[in-house]
């Protein structure tokens, strides 16, 4: 797998396109809340991945977004076991994550997302 940094890495109409609208995005503040609360808006760049197409943001922390439905929304590998989704996904998965990764996904989640998942993080609640 190659990550290409840069737009000027962008040799495709398609890929560059796609950096615009990512840009765009940000411009019109179309971020969710996770993704405006956990990624650094002063500090990033466009990313490509030869292997899967995707066009990306990272900032320095190496934090991502990606355009979903209209949006820009934090992309999240988990620290421990290393699976990758968008928070919702993760989520739907959540059986599957190790103590440790369902610490990091309760910590990220806004207010919002632990009133929705509360179900689900009521186990962690009752550890603290």
């Amino acid at each position: 797998m190659e990550v290409l940094k840069g737009f000027s890495e962008l040799k495709c109409k398609r890929e560059q396109e796609m950096a615009l609208e990512l840009f765009s995005l940000v411009k019109e503040n179309k971020i969710t809340e996770l993704a405006e609360r956990n990624f650094n808006f002063d500090a990033y760049d466009v990313y490509f991945n030869t292997s899967s197409g995707y066009v990306f943001l990272s900032d320095e922390d190496m934090n991502t977004i990606i355009e979903t439905g209209g949006i820009l929304d934090l992309y999240i590998s988990t620290p421990d076991e290393g699976h990758e989704d968008f928070f919702y996904g993760l989520m739907d998965d959540w059986e599957n994550h190790n103590e440790e990764d369902k610490k990091y996904l309760y910590d990220l989640a806004t207010e919002e997302l632990r009133e929705q998942y509360k179900d689900k993080f009521k186990e962690l609640e009752q550890e603290d």
